[in-house]
Protein backbone atom coordinates (compact mmCIF):
# COMPACT_ATOMS: atom_id res chain seq x y z
CA UNK A 1 0.00 0.00 0.00
CA UNK A 2 2.81 2.43 0.85
CA UNK A 3 4.59 1.86 -2.44
CA UNK A 4 1.28 2.28 -4.25
CA UNK A 5 0.80 5.64 -2.54
CA UNK A 6 4.33 6.64 -3.54
CA UNK A 7 3.51 5.69 -7.11
CA UNK A 8 0.22 7.62 -6.99
CA UNK A 9 2.15 10.70 -5.78
CA UNK A 10 4.55 10.31 -8.77
CA UNK A 11 7.50 9.33 -6.61
CA UNK A 12 9.63 6.76 -8.41
CA UNK A 13 12.43 4.48 -7.23
CA UNK A 14 15.11 6.42 -9.11
CA UNK A 15 14.63 9.48 -6.87
CA UNK A 16 17.55 9.99 -4.50
CA UNK A 17 15.16 10.43 -1.57
CA UNK A 18 12.82 7.54 -2.42
CA UNK A 19 13.68 5.50 0.69
CA UNK A 20 13.20 8.55 2.92
CA UNK A 21 9.76 9.16 1.45
CA UNK A 22 8.87 5.47 1.81
CA UNK A 23 9.82 5.70 5.48
CA UNK A 24 7.64 8.81 5.83
CA UNK A 25 4.81 6.75 4.35
CA UNK A 26 5.39 4.02 6.93
CA UNK A 27 5.26 6.55 9.76
CA UNK A 28 2.00 7.98 8.44
CA UNK A 29 0.61 4.44 8.14
CA UNK A 30 1.37 3.72 11.81
CA UNK A 31 -0.07 7.06 12.89
CA UNK A 32 -3.22 6.41 10.87
CA UNK A 33 -3.61 2.95 12.40
CA UNK A 34 -3.37 4.37 15.90
CA UNK A 35 -5.79 7.21 15.12
CA UNK A 36 -8.23 4.94 13.27
CA UNK A 37 -8.37 2.46 16.18
CA UNK A 38 -9.13 5.29 18.61
CA UNK A 39 -11.87 6.82 16.46
CA UNK A 40 -13.69 3.62 15.42
CA UNK A 41 -15.00 0.87 17.64
CA UNK A 42 -15.06 -1.76 14.91
CA UNK A 43 -12.03 -2.25 12.72
CA UNK A 44 -12.76 -2.56 9.04
CA UNK A 45 -9.64 -3.37 7.07
CA UNK A 46 -11.07 -1.99 3.84
CA UNK A 47 -12.06 1.32 5.45
CA UNK A 48 -8.72 1.61 7.19
CA UNK A 49 -6.77 0.93 4.00
CA UNK A 50 -8.67 3.65 2.15
CA UNK A 51 -8.12 6.05 5.05
CA UNK A 52 -4.39 5.30 5.37
CA UNK A 53 -3.77 5.31 1.61
CA UNK A 54 -5.27 8.77 1.22
CA UNK A 55 -3.46 10.10 4.29
CA UNK A 56 -0.12 8.84 2.96
CA UNK A 57 -0.70 10.46 -0.43
CA UNK A 58 -1.62 13.80 1.16
CA UNK A 59 1.40 13.70 3.45
CA UNK A 60 3.79 12.86 0.61
CA UNK A 61 2.37 15.59 -1.62
CA UNK A 62 2.77 18.08 1.23
CA UNK A 63 6.42 17.05 1.55
CA UNK A 64 6.97 17.44 -2.18
CA UNK A 65 5.26 20.83 -2.15
CA UNK A 66 7.42 21.96 0.76
CA UNK A 67 10.60 20.75 -0.95
CA UNK A 68 9.66 22.55 -4.16
CA UNK A 69 8.98 25.75 -2.24
CA UNK A 70 12.27 25.44 -0.35
CA UNK A 71 14.29 24.76 -3.49
CA UNK A 72 12.72 27.74 -5.26
CA UNK A 73 13.39 30.07 -2.35
CA UNK A 74 16.82 28.63 -1.63
CA UNK A 75 17.72 29.10 -5.30
CA UNK A 76 16.57 32.73 -5.17
CA UNK A 77 18.57 33.43 -2.01
CA UNK A 78 21.64 31.68 -3.40
CA UNK A 79 21.41 33.63 -6.66
CA UNK A 80 21.30 36.85 -4.66
CA UNK A 81 24.60 35.98 -2.94
CA UNK A 82 26.53 35.32 -6.16
CA UNK A 83 28.92 38.18 -6.86
CA UNK A 84 28.49 39.60 -10.36
CA UNK A 85 32.02 38.84 -11.54
CA UNK A 86 33.43 36.02 -9.49
CA UNK A 87 36.71 34.45 -10.56
CA UNK A 88 36.76 31.82 -7.84
CA UNK A 89 33.82 30.30 -6.05
CA UNK A 90 30.40 30.76 -7.57
CA UNK A 91 28.97 31.04 -4.03
CA UNK A 92 30.32 32.98 -1.08
CA UNK A 93 30.85 30.60 1.82
CA UNK A 94 31.12 32.14 5.27
CA UNK A 95 34.30 30.24 6.16
CA UNK A 96 37.78 31.22 5.07
CA UNK A 97 39.32 29.41 2.11
CA UNK A 98 41.53 27.30 4.39
CA UNK A 99 38.56 26.12 6.48
CA UNK A 100 36.60 25.49 3.30
CA UNK A 101 39.35 23.32 1.80
CA UNK A 102 39.53 21.29 5.02
CA UNK A 103 35.76 20.85 5.00
CA UNK A 104 35.79 19.81 1.32
CA UNK A 105 38.37 17.15 2.14
CA UNK A 106 36.14 15.83 4.93
CA UNK A 107 32.97 15.56 2.84
CA UNK A 108 34.61 14.26 -0.32
CA UNK A 109 34.02 10.62 0.70
CA UNK A 110 30.33 11.36 1.23
CA UNK A 111 29.73 12.66 -2.30
CA UNK A 112 28.78 10.64 -5.35
CA UNK A 113 30.42 11.23 -8.73
CA UNK A 114 27.46 13.36 -9.85
CA UNK A 115 27.66 15.45 -6.68
CA UNK A 116 31.41 15.93 -7.19
CA UNK A 117 30.66 17.16 -10.73
CA UNK A 118 28.13 19.63 -9.30
CA UNK A 119 30.69 20.79 -6.74
CA UNK A 120 33.49 21.32 -9.25
CA UNK A 121 31.70 22.37 -12.42
CA UNK A 122 28.77 24.33 -10.96
CA UNK A 123 29.86 25.63 -7.58
CA UNK A 124 33.56 26.09 -8.32
CA UNK A 125 33.62 26.95 -12.03
CA UNK A 126 30.17 28.57 -12.20
CA UNK A 127 28.75 26.37 -14.98
CA UNK A 128 24.93 26.60 -15.14
CA UNK A 129 23.01 23.61 -13.80
CA UNK A 130 21.01 23.42 -17.03
CA UNK A 131 24.18 22.80 -19.05
CA UNK A 132 25.48 20.35 -16.45
CA UNK A 133 22.15 18.49 -16.58
CA UNK A 134 22.51 18.05 -20.34
CA UNK A 135 26.10 16.83 -20.01
CA UNK A 136 25.29 14.38 -17.20
CA UNK A 137 21.96 13.31 -18.76
CA UNK A 138 19.91 13.88 -15.63
CA UNK A 139 17.19 16.36 -14.62
CA UNK A 140 18.24 19.80 -13.39
CA UNK A 141 16.01 19.23 -10.34
CA UNK A 142 18.24 16.33 -9.29
CA UNK A 143 21.28 18.55 -9.62
CA UNK A 144 19.60 21.26 -7.51
CA UNK A 145 18.95 18.58 -4.87
CA UNK A 146 22.63 17.58 -5.03
CA UNK A 147 23.74 21.22 -4.76
CA UNK A 148 21.55 21.76 -1.70
CA UNK A 149 22.93 18.60 -0.09
CA UNK A 150 26.50 19.81 -0.69
CA UNK A 151 25.67 23.19 0.83
CA UNK A 152 24.15 21.50 3.90
CA UNK A 153 27.29 19.38 4.31
CA UNK A 154 29.51 22.45 4.00
CA UNK A 155 27.65 24.29 6.75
Amino acid sequence: MIHGALKKANIWRNRPDYEDLAQEGQLVYVTCYHRFCQEHETFSERAFNCYAYQAIIWHLRNILRRDMWLSDHTQASLDATVPPESDHLAYNFPESLIALSIRLGQIQELLSQRQKAVLVRHMWQGEPLSQLAVDLDCPARTLRYDRNKILRLLR
